[in-house]
């Protein structure tokens, strides 16, 4: 799901992460940027360990401080782009 609405309570981002080779700790965080390249929300890194099974994360913000148009997020591993999505906000 892509399109939002400004008055929703929350937009969730999940991810799924496991081990790849050697790199089982890190961090994820995630920032969300407005159409104009301007950061507008940061999530706060969480330190995660990773293992053979998949480790669900989810974060939340809410749109209601964003006026209407098209987000990018980037969710961040160790402060590096892993994955991007973009969201449509409405009225």
């Amino acid at each position: 799901m892509s399109d939002f609405s400004t008055r929703d309570t929350q937009i969730y981002v999940y991810t799924l992460w496991t081990r790849k080779g050697k790199l089982s700790k890190g961090e994820v965080s995630a920032i969300v940027y407005d159409a104009a390249n301007h950061v507008k929300i940061q999530v706060a890194p969480k330190k995660v360990g990773l293992g053979e099974l998949p480790v669900r994360l989810a974060f939340g913000f809410s749109p209601a401080q964003l006026p209407p148009g098209v987000y990018r997020v980037d969710v961040l591993w160790d402060g590096q782009p892993a994955w991007r999505t973009f969201v449509r906000l409405t009225n």
